[in-house]
């Protein structure tokens, strides 16, 4: 339990050692990206604290010059804290409205363009997808946790077609995103921390050409069972590849 509490006071320092600056300077250089490039130190600073190291394998799968759609699986609010350290390009993210109202934290969100939806509100989602959809086209990788929760027991969820709609209608291809460990860190419903080791494998990547609005449970299934198959990989970094949270 020290490690958890110990692990929530340097959340709160960090935040604010990090979080002000990028607010900040986001209000002077909007362009300048801010809020991610602090961001990392950031979240590599809450993993040390906890204890937890962070990997990363398939790298090379994530296109540097050009826009693509990230779909990744939900286990822990860790996911979020290993993309960033491992994630190579600026990205934005479709997050759930509430995180938007945390002080500092969702201030940041929201300077770093990041993107709120509401999937209780029809027609609010709706707006968020086509926000999604344009900074797709503009150039920028979005990532998107299409399960809309964390799982419980690791196991993956049905995902909601929202963002493959988007993947669609953008014409940007797919990566699949397979976080794993981070169930073990800190599960759904617990204030727990637990130290542990995270991997991210970044898939191979997933053409949208072919298919249709029509076909889309098609494409639904082909990018889970990739989410899924990744889960299902041993945990064995390459080590030239391996990016340490504790650095």
């Amino acid at each position: 339990m020290l490690r958890s509490v110990f692990a929530a006071l340097a959340t709160i320092v960090l935040t604010l050692v990090c979080g002000v600056p990028a607010l900040v300077l986001s209000l002077v250089n909007p362009r300048g990206d801010w809020v991610l490039r602090l961001g990392r130190p950031w979240a590599r600073g809450i993993c040390a604290a906890a204890g937890v190291s962070v990997s990363a394998m398939g790298i090379e799968n994530i296109p540097m010059d050009r826009p693509v759609i990230l779909i990744s699986n939900h286990q822990s609010h860790f996911d979020m804290l290993a993309l960033l350290v491992t994630l190579p390009r600026p990205f934005r993210v479709v997050a759930k409205r509430h995180l938007f109202w945390i002080p500092v934290f969702g201030w940041c969100l929201s300077l770093a363009g990041m993107i709120p939806i509401d999937r209780e509100k029809r027609s609010s989602a709706f707006q968020s997808l086509e926000r999604a959809a344009d900074r797709i086209r503009g150039g920028e990788p979005v990532l998107f946790f299409p399960e809309g929760t964390r799982s419980r027991d690791g196991a993956l969820l049905p995902f909601k077609k929202g963002a493959f709609v988007i993947a669609l209608k953008a014409g940007a291809p797919i990566v699949p995103v397979s976080v794993s460990g981070s169930l073990a860190v800190l599960p759904k419903g617990s204030i727990r921390i637990r130290p542990g080791s995270i991997t991210v494998r970044y898939g191979a990547e997933i053409p949208v050409s072919g298919e249709t609005l029509d076909t889309k449970e098609r494409l639904i299934e082909r990018v889970r069972a990739a989410v899924a198959q990744g889960l299902a990989a041993p945990a064995r970094p390459a080590p030239p590849r391996e990016v340490s949270a504790r650095r």
